[in-house]
């Protein structure tokens, strides 16, 4: 069996990397002629600066798509980092014995053969965050210029109030995080704050992210590979988006059959389904006045 303690790139198009971060979590790497934008750092368990600096040398700027731990742990190996400003003050309060606690129980989950992840030799211990990076605000459309690619940021709060997407001009890739796949929603589990978002909101981040169609054409979300397992660095067709507006919709005027979904790792909440596509949210938080 392949086994490795350091994380797995795969170049998914042009200068365009996605990195497995020990089987939990799958930044994305875009590199310019002139810059290098990383999105999301994963769970802080492995030294991902060094790992970048084996793909590029250039100024990196470094982003994350929203607060859960498992994609700012890493934000500790850098000096400065752009985060959603909804979320900027939930980031802000972090620790190390946070960060800690969350990957204890994140390897919990997806340990299979004692001590390994998939693929992935199990790496128990987080950075320090004692010293922590400076925090810059995203807002919807801010823009980077990295020489022959720009990257956009645009507001898709469907896992996360703040939470951001990325679209590349070059690869026409949107990295989604959390926000965007065939099973996705807000999360609940006992470990990273809560995420209430209502239906109606999440049925405006999708529409927004589909006024924006004409500019990708493969969606990466944020757990390629999850568990450590290679072969499902996949990505998802645009027509996802479509998937989980229709359930959105459906259920918001109450014609989908709705399911209670109550597991350790996401906690209790609620899905709809349509074909392959599974939309959780919380049943008692439709409408943005439930709140």
């Amino acid at each position: 069996m392949f086994l490795t303690d350091t994380p797995v790139i795969h170049e998914v198009a042009y200068k365009t990397y996605s990195i497995n971060c020990m089987g939990m979590e799958s930044p994305m790497l875009f590199v310019g002629t002139q810059k290098a934008l990383l999105v999301d750092t994963g769970c802080g368990n492995a030294d991902l600066k060094a790992l970048v600096r084996t793909l590029t040398d250039l100024p990196l700027i470094v982003c994350v798509t929203h607060e859960h731990a498992d994609h700012v742990g890493g934000i500790v190996q850098f000096e400065e980092v752009f985060v959603p400003e909804q979320e900027l003050s939930t980031i802000a309060g972090y620790d190390t014995d946070f960060m800690q606690h969350f990957l204890d129980f994140f390897n919990d989950l997806i340990e299979e053969e004692p001590g390994t992840n998939g693929c992935f030799k199990q790496q128990r211990t987080v950075w320090s965050w004692d010293k922590k990076p400076v925090l810059k605000p995203i807002h919807d459309g801010d823009k980077w210029n990295l020489g022959g690619r720009t990257v956009t940021a645009y507001h898709c709060p469907v896992h996360s109030k703040g939470h951001m997407v990325f679209v590349d001009d070059l690869s026409r890739i949107l990295y989604a995080g959390d926000s965007i796949g065939d099973s996705c929603g807000p999360a609940n589990n006992p470990i990273n704050p809560p995420t209430c978002v209502s239906v109606e909101t999440m049925i405006r981040g999708l529409e927004h992210v589909k006024s924006h169609e004409q500019e990708y054409d493969r969606i990466f979300g944020g757990h390629n590979g999850w568990g450590g397992h290679l072969e499902r660095t996949t990505s998802f067709e645009p027509a996802v988006v479509d998937r989980m507006l229709d359930i959105a919709r459906d259920v918001l005027a109450g014609k989908a059959v709705i399911f209670l979904d109550e597991n350790i790792a996401e906690g209790r909440r609620n899905y709809a389904t349509k074909g392959k596509t599974t939309l959780y949210f919380f049943a008692e938080y439709l409408k943005d006045t439930d709140l």
